[in-house]
This record gives structure tokens, C-alpha cells and sequence, in this order.
């Protein structure tokens, strides 16, 4: 069933301002322009400067976009560039753009899309049981679209860090690790959404960020440095002399950060993240801002799984676009752990099957069990309980360290076929698009190529930007493949999606009953230890490959086969969990052991109909 389809916000005062502005601004440049060649001084910004000028922005002089920076020669201590973060100001240039990128349809497709308001236990019923104790039980909805990013996340009930807002505001990732510190313009009213409080972040409130990536500042790798100086206290989210560590605090006025100085009707509220997160305004070409990312990629190269570039900038198009997207689309660490309370920000930039050695190295943990685990995570069981929500869910709680994923879809896309063939994320994500009047440009409506070739979803999206369909109708950029027609494409990804999502239901139970039988095994006196810890090492392994690639992962599996390869594997973990716990048990002569080997999960009659009747 198709998800209602409201309109964009109307762009016609957006439309407006841009005629406003060219008319006040002739040529580009100001009209009270004035000689910033200074900006090039020695000490001050020549490469930028340089840069600039052998850009096609090469006409703007720097005030266009710096436009409270008139004073900075004279001050170079006054803050400066509080336009830099409206996307508005690219706009006025690159309409088409702007526009797209603004546009939302609010329509579901058959896995994913960008509806309203979707708890994802409603795809996967028993999401709660098997991620009991984290945030995420709280409230974990399909994701909207990009023009909803900052929105959504200050509006989400479960607990919420600074380190997120890297992939929800540009402003917040320029300024991670940069050494820069931002002071607030203006009072700033936030919403703590998770207890409903209100807080005024006053003017002269000063936010820095960063990580201790090494640890040698903190004496842990890898932690948040944030630090708040709010009515002369300092806040911070981790050990300091003299400070108070308050997340909340922090989460609040780096959020105040992202909004400060931005008009209230400015589309950079809702998403704060803006054109500069993947253009450099200077170059007018690609670029990183997300700071680990740079690392990572200094560390491990462009693709650790192929012969590619181990930098950024020598780069093929293809992978240069892709890394743009892998600022947020990637799993990552981030937040407060729910293991050992330590805040962190880390990209272990590698697919599933490597997740659990690399954790395991970089944050070694030994659990209750004697187990040698990971630690950025959080305790199955313990936090935030399943049952205290309204999706009430069985609780089997196993109290051990498990991996919560994020969204991995750059991992999980490397050597795929469309990767092998070339095909970078905008090829299919961001198709070309012709205007009816002619010329065209990169669609930047950030969506699953399944509403570009679905003619409905395409159909509303040309009516309002004026563009031409093809013959069935659809914005279809698999044609420059396939030429079996926008129904047979849609009908090819859903096959694909559909036969893992077959697969993903029955690694969901599966997982379910493995955290029901070592929650017996744990409970029971006299338990084989060493079946037990086996049981637990399983479903570990079973667990991160389910809820990696078919709950945090976006395509249901289309990226590539291996999600559907690595689910076979998740299966065999979790059917081995199972059988390791009831071995585990005191021997009490034959044991059943449920589900055999080589067999597929299906719940109970009596749990299906209980299942039913809650959803009613």
C-alpha cells in the first residue's frame, strides 16, 4: 500500500529571494562590495583564496557567502561566515538542485522509502526482544528523507549524543576536530525530546568538539572530546578535571550550534546538512568533512577490499562520489556505550564478516562469561528494557555485550556486480533528469531508485520540477542497462528483496529462540560452561550479520548478494547457538534439540496468534 504523497515545501519564496538577490547583487558581488584581496594575505587564507580563484566560483568574491565577514580583516577574532551553513545561499545559483534535494514524497516502497513514521518492528516483529537493553527499543523508525535528518533525530524519544549530529549538520562536522570553537550568536531555545524538557542555550555559550583519536589526551582511544562553557560552567562528556560531565547539556547546545543564526522557515533546520557537506565551495569539487573518515581512509585506503586508491584525492570518480556518501552512510561507533560508558567516534571501514576481530581488537572487552568480547556497544538485557514500551516484546535477556550497527551501505556495496561494473551511489540514486524546456542536471532527491522508476513516485516528483518521463512514465536510470522497461526493473529489485527478506524472518526467529535458550542455560544450575560461552560466541556472530545488513543496511539486500550469502551463515550461527545452549544443560538422558540442523525457524502456532492479536 502506498504511503500518502504530500508536496515538497512550495520553493516559490525560495524562487522569489533568488531574484531578489541577483537583482541586488549584479555580477555576482555584492552591492556593498569592497576589496577582500586581503583575504589572500600571508597569515590569513591564500591557498583558499588560490583555490577559489582557479575554481568556477572564481566570480564571487569572498563576502558572497562570508557575508558577516566584512569587519574580519580588521577583527580577525570576530566570528565570522554564518551564512557558510545555508544551503539557501547555493541555491540562488543552482535552483534545480536545491530544489530536489528540499523535495520530499513522504511514500513508503516495498522495503523502506522514506515514509512517515514507521517503527521498524513493524518489518521485523521481534526487533525489540533481540536488541533488548539498547535505545533503540525506545523508538526506531524507517528512516524519512535527507530533508528530514536534523529534525528527526532532535525528535527521537531514546537517548541521543553529539557525535551523531557529524551526519545531521554540516556545521558540526566543520568544526569536529578542526580546533576551531564555536561561540552562539543568539539564545536558543532546544527540546530534550527524550523527557520532554526545554532548555535556553544563551548567547555566548561556546561548543568544541573532537576526538581523542590515539588517546593521548584522555588516555583512551578513540573518545569524544566535547566541551561546553554554558553560563561559565564547563560541561563535558568525559573525565576532566574541573568539569561536569553532562551529555545532555552537550547534545543541547551543540544542536543550538547547528541552528544558530539560521532563519526560522530555513530548510537547513530540518536538515542542517548542507551542500558544503560534499562540495567544496571553494574547489566546486567533491570533498570530505567527516573527519574519521579522512582517517580511515589514510589508514586502510579508499577500499580495503579491492586494488583501489589509498587516497581520497587520487581517487576514480566513482569511488570519490561513493566516499561522499560514506560520511554517514557506514557503520560506525558513536555514542556513550552501554559496556563501559566511554563516548566514542570510530570507523572500522570494513564488511560484516571482519566487524566482530576488529572490535574485538580495538575495544577488547571480557564478559561475565569469560568470553573475550568488544565493549562500544551495549549489554543485551541491561538499559532500556523491551517491555516498558508500547511494542511490547518477550524479553530473553542474555546480559552480554552485543554489536549495534549502524547504516552500512557503503561496506556493504563494495564488490558488488553494479560496483564492479563502475556504477558509483548518484548513478543510481541521483539519476540524471531533462527538464521539459530543455538541458538537465543531477537529480538530488536523495531517494531508492525504485520511486524514480516507479511512475507514480517519478510522476509527482517531474510534475513539480518540470521534467520529462519516458515512454512507461519513469525516471529510469537502470535503462542505460537494462531495456526490459520500469515495471520489469521494479519487479527484478523486488524479487531480490523479497527473497532476503524471506531469509531475514527466519534468522529473526532463529536469533529469538538462540537468546531464549542460553537465557535457560544461564538460569539453570550445574550448565556446561563451555557448551554455554560456544552458544553465546554463536550468537554473537549470528546476530551482528542480521542486524547489520537486513535492519540497519537500507536495501533489503538489493547492494549486493553477499547479504543474502552472509544471512545463510547467520542462520547456521544461531542454529548452532541453540544447539550449544541445550547442550549446555544437565544431561537428563535424550536431547531435543529444537530447530535441527539444516531446518528453518517457524514460530508456534499459539506465539504466532499471540503476535497477531498484539497487532490489532
Amino acid at each position: 500500500m502506498r504511503a500518502p504523497n504530500p508536496k515538497a515545501i512550495p520553493v516559490t519564496l525560495a524562487a522569489l529571494a533568488v531574484v531578489v538577490v541577483i537583482a541586488l547583487v549584479p555580477a555576482g558581488r555584492p552591492a556593498a562590495a569592497q576589496d577582500v584581496s586581503v583575504c589572500g594575505d600571508a597569515g590569513c587564507h591564500p591557498d583558499r583564496v588560490a583555490v577559489l580563484a582557479a575554481s568556477e566560483h572564481a566570480a564571487f568574491d569572498c563576502l558572497v557567502c562570508h557575508t558577516d565577514a566584512k569587519d574580519h580583516p580588521a577583527d580577525y577574532t570576530m566570528p565570522s561566515a554564518a551564512q557558510y551553513f545555508q544551503m539557501e545561499v547555493c541555491g540562488t545559483c543552482h535552483p534545480d538542485q536545491y530544489g530536489t534535494y528540499t523535495y520530499d514524497d513522504g511514500a513508503a516502497t516495498k522495503y523502506g522509502g522514506s515514509p512517515e513514521g514507521l517503527p521498524k518492528y513493524e518489518t521485523f516483529a521481534d526487533y525489540n526482544t533481540i536488541i533488548d537493553g539498547h535505545g533503540f527499543v525506545r523508538e526506531y523508525n524507517e528512516e524519512r528523507s535527507h530533508k528530514n535528518m536534523l529534525q528527526d533525530h532532535a525528535d527521537i524519544k531514546r537517548g541521543k549524543y553529539e557525535v551523531c549530529l557529524q551526519c545531521k549538520s554540516t556545521r558540526v562536522a566543520y568544526y569536529w576536530g578542526s580546533g576551531k570553537t564555536a561561540t552562539i550568536q543568539n539564545d536558543i531555545e532546544v527540546a530534550w525530546a527524550p523527557s520532554g524538557e526545554t532548555f535556553t542555550v544563551p548567547a555566548g555559550t561556546t561548543v568544541t568538539l573532537g576526538t581523542d583519536v590515539t588517546g593521548a589526551l584522555t588516555g583512551v582511544a578513540h573518545q569524544v572530546m566535547a566541551e561546553v562553557v554554558w553560563d561559565s560552567v564547563l560541561y563535558t562528556t568525559y573525565e576532566r578535571e574541573g568539569a561536569t560531565i553532562d551529555q545532555k547539556r552537550v547534545w543541547v547546545a551543540a544542536y543550538a550550534m547547528a541552528v544558530d543564526g539560521l532563519p526560522a522557515d530555513s530548510p537547513a533546520i530540518p536538515d542542517s546538512t548542507t551542500c558544503n557537506h560534499c562540495h567544496d565551495p571553494h574547489a566546486t569539487d567533491f570533498r570530505l568533512i567527516r573527519k574519521e573518515l579522512q582517517r580511515v581512509i589514510d589508514e586502510k585506503g579508499v577500499s580495503p577490499y579491492s586494488d583501489s586508491s589509498p587516497s581520497f584525492e587520487d581517487a576514480s570518480d566513482r569511488d570519490r562520489v561513493d566516499m561522499v556518501c560514506a560520511q554517514c552512510h557506514v557503520e560506525y561507533v558513536c555514542g556513550k556505550s552501554g559496556v563501559d560508558g566511554i563516548n566514542r567516534d570510530y570507523f572500522p571501514w570494513a564488511k560484516v564478516s571482519d566487524l566482530e576481530g576488529i572490535y574485538g581488537e580495538v575495544f577488547p572487552w571480557t564478559d561475565d562469561l569469560g568470553i573475550a568480547t568488544y565493549s562500544m556497544d551495549w549489554v543485551h538485557g541491561q538499559g532500556v528494557r523491551s517491555s516498558a514500551w508500547p511494542n511490547y516484546a518477550t524479553e530473553h535477556p542474555i546480559g552480554v555485550p552485543l554489536i549495534k550497527s549502524q547504516h552500512p551501505e557503503s561496506e556493504t556495496y563494495w564488490n558488488s556486480l553494479h560496483y564492479s561494473l563502475g556504477l558509483s551511489c548518484a548513478d543510481c540514486h541521483l539519476p540524471q533528469v531533462t527538464k521539459t524546456g530543455g538541458g538537465s542536471f543531477s537529480s538530488h532527491w536523495f531517494a531508492s531508485p525504485v520511486k524514480y522508476v516507479d511512475p507514480d513516485n517519478a510522476g509527482d516528483f517531474a510534475a513539480e520540477f518540470g521534467l520529462t518521463l519516458d515512454g512507461d512514465g519513469a525516471i529510469n536510470a537502470c535503462a542505460r542497462c537494462h531495456e526490459d522497461g520500469a515495471a520489469a526493473r521494479v519487479a527484478a529489485i523486488e524479487a531480490v528483496q523479497d527473497g532476503v527478506y524471506e531469509k531475514a524472518l527466519d534468522v529473526q526467529g532463529l536469533l529469538t529462540q538462540s537468546l531464549a535458550a542460553i537465557e535457560k542455560a544461564q538460569a539453570t544450575a550445574d550448565a556446561d560452561q563451555a557448551q554455554l560461552r560456544a552458544a553465546v560466541t554463536a550468537h554473537r556472530s549470528a546476530h551482528v550479520r542480521w542486524e547489520n545488513l537486513v535492519v540497519s543496511e537500507n536495501s533489503m539486500g538489493f547492494h549486493n548478494v553477499e547479504v543474502s550469502q552472509e544471512l545463510d551463515k547467520a542462520a547456521d550461527f544461531a542454529r548452532e547457538a541453540v544447539r550449544a545452549a541445550t547442550e549446555a544443560l544437565p544431561s537428563t538422558g535424550a536431547k531435543y534439540v529444537w530447530p535441527p540442523r539444516g531446518s528453518s525457524y517457524e514460530f508456534p502456532i499459539w506465539y504466532r496468534w499471540v503476535k497477531f492479536w498484539q497487532t490489532q
